[in-house]
């Protein structure tokens, strides 16, 4: 199934650089970013995620592109210590998302799949 995680992220991809000026903008909050990520990109990259059959190598794949655009949302920080410019850690940005990632997320519509009411 690796190829149609490739060919979700690949597309994801796509919508976020078609996105890229709004996420950089500083006219916009980082809540309404985030609904756009949720709503756009997000809902295209976990399009039929109900059906994959995901391994490690995939879920890596998914993360680090999840991470990409937190980190373009959320923006750099200073570092307290050195006073420069850094990225933020990967566990700040879960910390400040403070939602389920992709991964949980895809796993989470798998079992809603499997339920038979």
């Amino acid at each position: 199934m690796e190829y149609e995680t490739l060919k979700r992220i690949q597309i994801g991809n796509k919508c976020y650089y078609a996105m890229d000026n709004l996420l950089k903008s500083r006219i916009l909050s980082n809540t309404l970013k985030l609904q756009l990520y949720t709503t756009l990109i997000r809902s295209i990259v976990l399009y039929g995620a109900q059906c994959w059959t995901v391994r490690k190598s995939d879920e890596l794949k998914l993360k680090v592109f999840e991470r990409k655009i937190l980190r373009r949302i959320y923006e750099l920080c200073r570092d307290l210590q050195t006073g420069e410019w850094r990225k933020r850690y990967n566990d700040e940005l879960h910390h400040l998302h403070n939602r389920p990632d992709i991964v949980k997320e895809i796993k989470r519509r798998r079992l809603e799949g499997n339920l038979v009411l």
